[in-house]
Formats: structure tokens, sequence, C-alpha cells
């Protein structure tokens, strides 16, 4: 069974992203909690969260709803296909999204950032 993860942006006073916040059964035991105020912090967490997809990339990097990624000259961002109930990765030149979860990820993609910032091209 994959790891029940999630990881939430954190922002500076400037409203610019500064990294991740990692919450959710991250050793698989014990429980940790979104950052924010106790009555807020789930919904705002539920807003921004991503969620871990329980694959890897070709560097063993884990893959986060929200990523970017780059196989075959070709930029993809992670997203939840509610149609198949699966991840998938959307083709940003055409909008196709195809199953992630049927490809060898682990071979082919590789993580260039995410919604909030791109790591290189």
């Amino acid at each position: 069974m994959r790891p029940i993860k999630f990881r939430q942006p954190v922002w500076d006073e400037h409203n610019k992203f500064k990294g991740w916040h990692y919450w959710g059964f991250i050793d698989g035991q014990s429980f940790t909690e979104p950052l924010g105020e106790p009555e807020s912090s789930y919904k705002e967490a539920r807003e921004q969260c991503q969620q871990y997809t329980g694959i890897d990339d070709k560097n063993g990097v884990e893959i986060y709803e929200g990523d970017r990624l780059k196989s075959w000259n070709r930029v993809f961002t992670v997203v939840w296909n509610q149609d198949d109930l699966q991840w998938g990765a959307k083709n940003e030149y055409n909008g196709i999204i195809s199953s992630l979860c049927s490809w060898p990820i682990s071979e082919q993609f590789e993580i260039i950032g995410d919604i909030y910032e791109v790591k290189g091209k």
C-alpha cells in the first residue's frame, strides 16, 4: 500500500512561494498536521495541497499532483483524472490526458517543476 502523503505550499510575507510542508502519514504510522490555524488549516490544506501519486520519476523523486514532468521532449502536468479515477499526465501542448499509471514512469519521466515553480526546462 502506498503512503498517504500530501504537500502544502508555504508562502512568505509577500505571497511568494517558499517551498513545501509535507503532511499526512509520512512515516506510515504517525500523522503530521497541515500548516495553519487549527480551524482553517484543513480547509486551506484541502484547497492547496497536492497528493502523492505513489509513483517516482526516473531519478527516484516522488511525483505529486501538480508536478510538471518532461518526457519525449514534451511537458506534462500531473492531474487527477476524475473520468477514469486515476492519476493522469496532461500534455501541456494539446491537453490530452494519458494514464500516469500505465506508463513505465521511472524510466521516462523527469520532474522539471510544479505548478508553483519550474526547476528547469
